[in-house]
């Protein structure tokens, strides 16, 4: 799009959009009106022409009727008919020339507005696109990891080559099934859409990795920013997670249920689909602890873990409750406290994390 066209639809929105016209708009306007205005003048005009002619004519009729001796009325100016005719030329000229201008002008704001919609519509049909075969890969990733999975659970139980068309349609059904219900097969306690929630971050500031911008004409409509509600959230998409400085943070979450805590689930994005071809953003070294209140002084260490993204290592891995003397009790809250990550220098990302374990009603605690 060239500056000039720029500049001139920019002003055509703000008048639109706003009210106000600009000097450019301003003349273009008075440009179209002023053919109109001349053209009542030259009606008016066309009006006293045919009064004078009718007057004329019955002057003439009178003074046929006079007597030869009478003094014959003094002729009236006749109207100047060659201006007229100049002036209807020149009104055909500039009425030509406003619809010229006119035209222009609209076909100028068809096509600039339909490139726009154009390059946006491509836009976000390739990012989806882009998305869509992210997640089938990531799906079939999954899959293949659950199958080998049940191959291996069966092969315990059969022996080696006895295997046949219903035990391998059986392993596969049953990893779909597991695949279906969050890829472990377990509740979420964690889960934001169940009833989960953050309670705070303590002393953690985000950092703004990811911020996509939406963009309309130059002017920013909406800037998406994400928050520590995205560690609880279903899905995992890059660029979609908080991010906090430095390689130390905490994040405390309500659990939907009281229950008693017996493993987690971290999930990050495997290093294939990361913008920067690495992921030393990922959490290292973590713990988890057990709160009974938001602001318990005394929380229960529930485990300490290392995140592990080797070349073999899974981006959904499983951590079991190491600390028995924990292991029974029940909780409504629990933190994650992130104690480094992989290597960067600047901040640390933050996926999916989930709580799973016993739930406990009110009667049973």
């Amino acid at each position: 799009m060239s500056s000039s066209t720029t500049s001139r639809f920019a002003s055509i929105w703000d008048s639109i959009s706003f009210g106000y016209q600009s000097p450019h708009e301003m003349s273009n306007f008075e440009d179209l009106t002023q053919p109109n205005y001349e053209i009542q003048l030259l009606r008016e005009e066309i009006e006293r022409m045919k009064a004078f002619q009718k007057a004329e004519t019955e002057k003439q009729s009178a003074s046929s009727k006079l007597p030869a001796h009478s003094p014959l009325p003094s002729p009236s100016p006749s109207p100047n008919y060659d201006e007229v005719l100049e002036r209807l030329e020149r009104l055909e000229l500039q009425l030509t020339s406003c619809c010229k201008k006119n035209t222009n002008l609209t076909q100028i704001i068809e096509s600039e507005v339909k490139h726009i919609v154009d390059s946006k519509l491509s836009h976000f049909q390739t990012k989806y696109d882009h998305q869509l075969e992210l997640e089938i890969d990531k799906a079939k990733t999954a899959m293949l990891e659950l199958v080998r999975e049940q191959a291996t659970n069966y092969s315990l139980n059969k022996p080696s080559g006895a295997f046949d068309a219903a035990d391998v349609e059986t392993m596969i059904r049953n990893a779909i099934t597991k695949y279906d219900a969050d890829k472990t097969g377990e509740a979420d306690y964690a889960l934001e859409s169940s009833g989960a929630w953050i309670i705070n971050t303590r002393c953690s500031e985000t950092y703004e990795v990811f911020s996509a911008t939406y963009k309309l004409f130059g002017l920013t409509l909406w800037k998406s920013k994400t928050t520590p509600r995205t560690v609880i959230q279903s899905g995992v998409v890059p660029g979609e997670c908080w991010c906090f400085k430095g390689s130390e943070g905490r994040i405390g979450i309500h659990l939907a249920a009281r229950i008693i805590p017996t493993s987690f689930s971290y999930e990050h994005i495997p290093v294939s689909i990361s913008r920067d071809g690495h992921i030393q953003s990922a959490p290292a070294n973590f713990a988890v602890y057990g709160l009974n209140a938001e602001d318990d002084v005394e929380p229960a260490l529930l485990g300490e873990y290392r995140y592990q993204i080797g070349e073999n290592d899974q981006p959904l891995q499983r951590f079991e409750v190491s600390k028995t003397v924990t292991a029974l009790q029940t909780f409504k809250y629990v933190e994650l406290v992130v104690k480094s990550n992989h290597g960067h220098p600047e901040y640390t990302c933050l996926y999916r994390f989930r709580v799973h374990g016993k739930p406990v009603f009110d009667e049973e605690v």
